[in-house]
């Protein structure tokens, strides 16, 4: 199992605070560089979600990723067309936005 900040990978379930299931991570979607950028999340309303890796790492905790129900479902969602065409960044600057404040994606080292 993962410590807090472990690594995120496919299968591993999302989860309130209280334990609630919330969904389950379908895939990690690397960067440019290869490394880590997003994680789609599987929500079991419908759709997905996309979350940057360097905010979900930091909420993972023993294997499990805890998130708050309300900014999941207000989370904005992602088609697999999306994710199939590596021209289309707009659902990488809506996660950024959304979970971090931000534009643009954290900078690379």
């Amino acid at each position: 199992m993962a410590a807090a900040g472990g690594t995120v990978s496919a299968g591993m379930p999302v989860q309130t605070v209280a334990g609630e299931p919330l969904g389950t991570v379908r895939d990690v979607v690397p960067d440019s560089t290869g490394a880590p950028g997003y994680v789609l999340i599987t929500i079991p309303t419908g759709g997905k979600t996309a979350v940057p890796y360097s905010t979900i790492a930091a909420l993972t905790r023993e294997g499990t990723i805890v998130l708050d129900r309300s900014r999941l479902q207000g989370a904005p969602r992602v088609e697999d067309s999306q994710l199939q065409n590596p021209s289309d960044t707009r659902w990488k600057k809506q996660a950024d936005q959304y979970w971090n404040g931000r534009d643009s994606p954290r900078p690379t080292r």
